[in-house]
C-alpha cells in the first residue's frame, strides 16, 4: 500500500514486527481476547497508525488506481497527481472535518477520471443505444458527486467549522 501521510512517529517502544504478528493475529478465525485488546493498546500507543493504515478513502483510492493503470509507475504517476491535488487544497493546515472533505474530492476525482477511461473505450466500440445511455448516466452522476465534494468542503471552509474536544482537561481544537 502507498502511503501519502505521514503519521506521527511511533513510541519508542513501538516493533514494526511486534505490529505485524499483532495484525496477524487479530486477523486469524478466532482472534482471542487477549490479542485485540493488545492491537488496540499498540494502537492507543501509537495513533499514528490507525491514521495511516486505517484512512479507508487512500486505500480506496489505491484500490482504484491499481485496477485502472496497467503499469504500477503509471499509478504512481496518478497518485503523484492526487498528491498535488491535496496540497492544493491546503491539506496539511486543514482541520480534520476539511481533511476528510478533501479526501472524498480525491477519490472522487479517482473515480470519475476511471469512469472517464471505461466510457471512452465503451464509445469507441460499437454499442447499443442502453448501453451508451447507461454510461452516459454513469459519467454524469460521477462528475456530479465530484462537484458536490468541491462544494461540501467550500460550505465547511466558508463556516469555518471547529471541533473543539475537551480530554483530561487538555484542549484540542480541530
Amino acid at each position: 500500500m502507498r502511503v501519502i501521510e505521514v503519521p506521527p512517529a511511533p513510541s519508542e517502544s513501538f516493533n514494526p514486527n511486534e505490529f505485524r504478528q499483532l495484525l496477524a493475529a487479530v486477523d486469524k478465525a478466532k482472534p482471542t481476547p487477549a490479542d485485540r485488546a493488545a492491537l488496540q493498546l499498540c494502537l492507543r500507543a501509537n495513533p499514528g497508525l490507525a491514521g495511516h493504515f486505517g484512512n479507508l478513502a487512500l486505500t480506496m483510492q489505491t484500490r482504484i488506481l491499481g485496477k485502472l493503470c496497467g503499469r504500477e509507475s503509471q499509478a504512481e504517476l496518478v497518485n503523484a497527481h492526487c498528491d498535488q491535488l491535496r496540497d492544493s487544497l491546503a491539506y496539511d493546515e486543514s482541520s480534520g472535518l476539511e481533511r476528510m472533505v478533501i479526501n472524498n474530492i480525491i477519490l472522487a476525482w479517482v473515480r470519475w477520471q476511471d469512469c472517464e477511461w471505461w466510457y471512452q473505450n465503451h464509445m469507441e466500440t460499437q454499442h447499443t443505444l442502453p448501453s451508451g445511455d447507461y454510461w452516459e448516466r454513469k459519467l454524469t452522476l460521477a462528475q456530479h458527486r465530484y462537484l458536490k465534494a468541491i462544494e461540501t468542503l467550500a460550505r465547511v471552509r466558508k463556516l469555518n467549522i471547529n471541533v473543539q474536544i475537551n480530554m483530561a482537561h487538555q484542549q484540542i481544537v480541530t
